[in-house]
């Protein structure tokens, strides 16, 4: 790597490391704020029942499950352990349980409060007043909300998509598109062997994964699983892989890279490889190699008359994709914002969130991913997926 890349690579890591310590410092402000409003509400609650005792635990419960909160960044590095992975699902579906309890009380109070300027009636007023005061319900939604949430994190979902190449003589291709597996607590050796056996079901032509197979949790023996399970799934074409910014985050990465090959997986950072039909073309993470080089670089020996599938882990850069001639791209990162309302947020930092988008003869398909962000095991209003893809031409054969 020339100098000059070096030494971007390094100011980019150390702005990625900029960007998740103001994340982390935010994301603790606004969790102690919404703890401080949650333990109000609820407080008041138990005052109908006039029990001291009810509101000491209850202070007590608030306070340990936040600190718990705090402390599983701490415990990262110990998430696959028995004790890691307890430490994480508590403090997962505390988080959880207090940001849909903060939502629902903010709704309770918003309706309260449009009550009193036009007075819905009085047998609405006392029913929602009972339901609310007295019933417990933000607790009970809140809860189940969590709890679907946190099984959801660990069932995949097919989802599958029909796309038409607007060029002639493109043959019929069944891909199988997998990204963001994030093995670990949540996508285990189970999850792996599911996998496995979904995709060999679809009986794909060739299977392609947009990065981060890993991230800073995942052991060497799952890493390991995970690349015999990619090796074990049959296809006519084989399996392709470009790395996401998960996998530049791992200082012994370069010792894992030359393992893809043992087990037959073609890294294709930045290359194109010629399937005699159709092209394969790759995009490494901008993360990891610094300034990318052009794409039109990498397709410059490609025929225009033959279909362009394009990997890329984040949708970014998607003009220069279409303005290129790609007629495909896969891409991931996103797990569509992962859990409702942060898919939101989330949309306004990507250019595409999640699904199928098309512009002209371009298409394009962001995954939710396999697994779940820096081994957060609830996914609400999002799903892991596996993504089947059947492309033919636009034009009678």
């Amino acid at each position: 790597m020339p100098h000059g890349a070096k030494i971007y690579s390094f100011l980019k890591l150390e702005e990625d490391f900029k960007l998740f310590v103001i994340f982390i410092l935010v994301s603790f402000g606004l969790m102690a704020l919404m703890n401080i409003y949650c333990y109000v509400k609820y407080k008041n609650m138990l005052k109908a029942y006039g029990s001291a005792f009810l509101t000491r635990l209850l202070f007590a419960i608030f306070l340990l499950m936040f600190l718990l909160s705090i402390s599983s960044f701490v415990f990262m590095k110990w998430k696959n352990s028995i004790f890691g992975i307890i430490i994480t699902y508590t403090a997962a579906a505390h988080i959880c349980f207090i940001m849909y309890s903060t939502l629902l009380f903010l709704l309770a109070d918003a309706l309260i409060f449009t009550d009193n300027i036009i007075h819905f009636g009085k047998v609405t007023h006392k029913l929602f007043y009972k339901i609310y005061l007295r019933g417990f319900f933000v607790f009970a939604m809140a809860l189940l909300i969590t709890l679907c949430g946190i099984w959801n994190a660990s069932h995949l979902k097919l989802t599958e998509y029909s796309v038409e190449i607007a060029k002639k003589n493109v043959p019929e291709i069944n891909i199988v598109m997998l990204s963001d597996m994030h093995v670990g607590s949540v996508i285990g050796k189970k999850e792996l062997r599911e996998l496995k056996s979904l995709a060999n079901s679809l009986s794909p032509d060739i299977l392609l994964v947009c990065g981060d197979i890993v991230d800073h949790s995942s052991s060497m023996e799952l890493f390991l699983a995970s690349l015999k399970t990619l090796a074990d799934i049959k296809t006519k074409y084989g399996v392709y892989f470009v790395t996401g910014n998960h996998e530049m985050y791992l200082d012994n990465f370069s010792v894992m890279l030359p393992l893809f090959a043992k087990y037959g997986i073609k890294v294709i950072d930045d290359q194109a490889v010629d399937l005699g039909s159709f092209i394969v073309a790759g995009r490494g993470d901008e993360g990891r190699h610094g300034s990318r080089i052009a794409l039109s670089s990498i397709l410059s020996e490609s025929s225009g008359a033959k279909p362009i599938i394009l990997l890329d882990h984040r949708p970014r850069n998607l003009e220069e994709a279409r303005a290129g001639g790609v007629d495909l791209e896969f891409a991931g990162h996103t797990h569509r914002g992962q859990i409702f309302p942060l898919n939101i947020i989330a949309s306004l930092f990507n250019e595409a969130l999640y699904g199928h988008v098309k512009k002209g003869n371009y298409n394009l398909i962001v995954s939710s991913g396999v697994g779940v962000w820096n081994e957060f095991p609830v996914r609400v209003g999002s799903f892991g997926e596996i993504v089947a893809v059947k492309i033919k031409s636009k034009y009678k054969q």
